[in-house]
């Protein structure tokens, strides 16, 4: 007798998350300058700016390390971010990546936000961002 298997909610969710990670690595324009813009500072080129000053930074601290096992670390990261250029790398590390996802965030956040204020026309939306004291700092 052969049971049908089904995928647990953690494990769909999961799955979920890999395609929309890879949908959002296949398409060019989150990598771009077009909407949504997050900030004058936070545009395609000075982000790749940044990530080549993230690679001289691990790169440094790669040559810089005693412990062989973080040396090896700061090499891999380097590596992966270093042909993020030709070839997305989708790690939250890379500057380029992490700002084509905070890109798609805002646009689906944007697109949620409007669609909820038409259902509630009239009707005053609220937001809140609750952080854990555990994870306040002082400025």
């Amino acid at each position: 007798m052969q049971e049908d298997y089904q995928l647990s909610p953690d494990q769909a969710d999961l799955q979920t998350r890999k395609k929309i990670h890879q949908a959002v690595l296949e398409n060019s324009r989150w990598f771009g300058d077009g909407p949504p813009i997050m900030d004058e500072k936070f545009n395609a080129a000075q982000t790749d700016e940044r990530r080549e000053l993230f690679l001289e930074i691990l790169r440094r601290a790669a040559r810089q390390e005693s412990n062989v096992g973080l040396s090896r670390a700061y090499t891999a990261l380097a590596d992966k971010l270093e042909f993020c250029g030709y070839e997305k790398c989708g790690s939250s590390a890379c500057p380029t990546c992490r700002r084509a996802y905070q890109r798609t965030s805002s646009a689906a956040q944007t697109g949620i936000i409007h669609q909820v204020s038409k259902l509630l026309h009239g009707k005053e939306l609220v937001f809140v961002t609750i952080i854990p004291v555990d994870y306040c700092f002082p400025c």
